[in-house]
């Protein structure tokens, strides 16, 4: 089956190109290493999550967790690190104790800090050993009764931006010490933010707003800030819509969670004033940026039993004008995309990763076989947390952390998406 999906692709791609195609091994590839992690018992389970997060040097970040009790009252995770060989670096507890679920998150990699949030408090670590180096705590900033954080971003130097209350927030990447705060409110009585902030070039930041006042209807805003947390403009748009890439004075947002559709439209980043919608559904996939081309998923769709994804496509756009160059037919979802250094794209279909040229051309589809799976657990076809680093591909498929060495070493640093940045969470796009 897999030889098949190989051989049309790379017929689809040479009729669009004219090019020879490298051929595809028929054997598929073996995984360079995999870490399988799941306990489930009458009082409790346990499991793993990994996003896709990594430091400079390829050491990876993921996080362990536990649910205990017959009521599920009791709720850990710990921070765990490995070198990209798969070797245990170190595990540090983030947070655990009885009462209702805690909200534990791993969010980003910025140079030797890996910050980490436990119910709206921040704490930032060293990526050598884990240490607790600063704690900065968000619980007064008029959380909702969960203690959720609204979002929060690397700029790529020295700043982590959160989204807190109804405020947006610098921190020092070093210290965790407050650079500035900017209130967001207006004249509304609440605010609330949908999805962590980018940044574009310049270091201005970007994210979605709601305003809403009373039991009145809410109105929902893409909001950029400057360097310095003064307002730059904001854009009233759709509920749900998020910014997720930009470049060139091109900004990309998409909605990310309705269940009418996905749509994607540029606004001028100067601005916010909006250029274009383009066609279709992007699911809520990452879009990537390479230079003055833009990369979604048309066609995608939430994963669900119930509604299989159907003309499924990765779309290339023009950043300036949002006219579509090309689509390369896709027959489902998986990992990615990535962005890989040499500008390739990455993007996997159930176990097979397709490396496709910003002209749309299939350069390479390598078959992957993951370890033969526990027999009461289903074959993994859909992988998360995608990262690419020094040619070594890094996913989870079902409850199964995989290293796989692609042909080629495609790119020799971390792999670029739009909603982590690169692994480090930095959001600002590559430039070839």
């Amino acid at each position: 089956m897999f030889g098949v999906l190989g051989t049309v692709l790379g017929l689809i791609a040479a009729s669009q190109s004219g090019n020879v195609l490298e051929s595809t091994s028929s054997e598929p590839l073996a995984s360079s290493w995999s870490y399988h992690f799941r306990l489930q018992g009458p009082d409790g389970s346990s499991w793993q999550q990994f996003s896709g997060l990594a430091d400079s040097e390829g050491n990876l970040y993921w996080l362990f967790c536990s649910l205990y009790g017959r009521v599920f009252t009791f709720y850990g995770c710990s921070l765990h690190s490995s070198d990209q060989d798969g070797n245990s670096r170190f595990d540090v507890t983030l947070g655990s104790g009885p009462g209702p679920l805690t909200n534990i998150n791993l969010y980003l990699v910025a140079g030797s800090i890996v910050v980490t949030e436990v119910s709206a408090v921040l704490y930032g670590r060293s990526t050598s050993n884990g240490e607790l180096l600063w704690t900065h705590d968000f619980r007064d900033e008029y959380l909702t009764i969960f203690r959720e954080l609204g979002g929060v971003a690397h700029d790529g130097e020295g700043r982590v931006v959160v989204l807190a209350g109804a405020a947006a927030f610098a921190l020092s990447v070093s210290t965790g010490e407050t650079l500035w705060r900017r209130d967001l409110r207006r004249n509304a009585q609440s605010v609330g933010f949908g999805g962590p902030p980018i940044f574009d070039e310049s270091g201005n930041v970007y994210c979605s707003k709601s305003s809403c006042m009373g039991r009145g209807p809410c109105k929902f805003f893409i909001t950029s800030l400057d360097p310095h947390g003064t307002v730059r403009f904001e854009t009233e748009t759709r509920a749900w819509n998020r910014p997720v890439a930009v470049a060139q004075g091109r900004l990309v947002i998409t909605d990310w969670h309705s269940a009418e559709g996905h749509p994607v439209e540029l606004l001028d980043a100067e601005m916010g004033s909006r250029i274009v919608t383009l066609p279709g559904d992007s699911g809520g996939t990452p879009i990537l940026i390479s230079g003055e081309l833009g990369f979604y998923i048309e066609g995608a769709r939430h994963f669900n039993f119930f509604s299989p994804v159907q003309d499924v496509a990765l779309t290339a756009f023009d950043l300036a004008s949002g006219a579509i160059q090309w689509r390369f037919p896709l027959t489902g979802l998986g990992g990615g995309p990535l962005l890989t250094e040499e500008g390739n794209i990455l993007v996997s279909q159930k176990l097979t990763v397709l490396e496709i040229s910003p002209q749309g051309q299939l350069l390479r589809a390598t078959r992957l076989r993951p370890n033969e799976p526990a027999p009461s657990e289903p074959r993994c076809d859909v992988a998360f947390g995608t990262l690419i680093f020094g040619g070594r591909w890094f996913s989870q498929c079902q409850d199964t952390v995989l290293a796989y060495d692609l042909p080629g070493a495609p790119g020799g640093g971390l792999g670029w998406n739009s909603l982590h940045g690169n692994a480090q969470h930095s959001n600002r796009p590559r430039v070839k």
